[in-house]
């Protein structure tokens, strides 16, 4: 889901945030806005004016973040270029603090122009509250078994990195290279099987 102002040209893309956090930490919430203008004319009142180098084109705009318990953040006036190819995307970001008490938090952003008053719909999203590490394993394993990352070594546990698609992937590279090198160590001699 985006929204959009400035006849589609400022588009707010997404707000992103943690799927869960401790209760009274902070947290990161991402909006990703789009220019898709290719030209800005000199009488908009939304062109950026005095902003450096950006002077050349792009909106001057404000990302509003609204957070639990009342908290806001406003992100700008930020002078978002345009350009030929596409849209240009940025990455604006504002930190809150995860409420005390509740399942969760809701947390939204938009996007204003200050100088015309324009701006886009919100976009919303939630964060589960937890009294817990979301990120730790619930079911340790502390024997000190586990000699291959991410848990494949014979009865050991898992490495608290969640085993996501990245860590997969520098097992499975863990394992060939072990493999590899015991081939090569078997074929050398050096290993069993070899006689003089």
């Amino acid at each position: 889901m985006s929204e959009s102002t400035k006849g589609g040209n400022v588009i707010l893309r997404s707000v992103e945030a943690p799927d869960s956090v401790r209760s009274g930490e902070s947290f990161t919430v991402e909006a990703v806005v789009s220019n898709g203008a290719l030209v800005i004319t000199g009488w908009d009142s939304d062109l950026c004016k005095g902003h450096g180098e950006a002077e050349d084109g792009g909106y001057e705009l404000q990302v509003v973040f609204e957070g639990p318990d009342g908290q806001t953040h406003t992100d700008g006036p930020n002078c978002h270029s345009t350009t030929t190819d596409g849209t240009r995307d940025l990455t604006y970001t504002a930190t809150f603090t995860a409420p005390d008490y509740g399942d969760e938090a809701a947390v939204s952003a938009y996007v204003k122009l200050p100088n015309s008053g324009k701006r886009t719909d919100a976009i919303e999203t939630r964060v589960a509250i937890t009294d817990e590490d979301p990120w730790e394993p619930e079911d340790r394993d502390t024997s000190g078994g586990n000699w291959l990352p991410g848990g494949g070594g014979g009865g050991g546990g898992g490495s608290g990195d969640g085993g996501g698609p990245l860590s997969q992937i520098n097992d499975m590279v863990t394992l060939i290279i072990v493999v590899m090198l015991i081939g090569a160590v078997m074929q050398s001699g050096v290993l069993g099987g070899a006689s003089s």
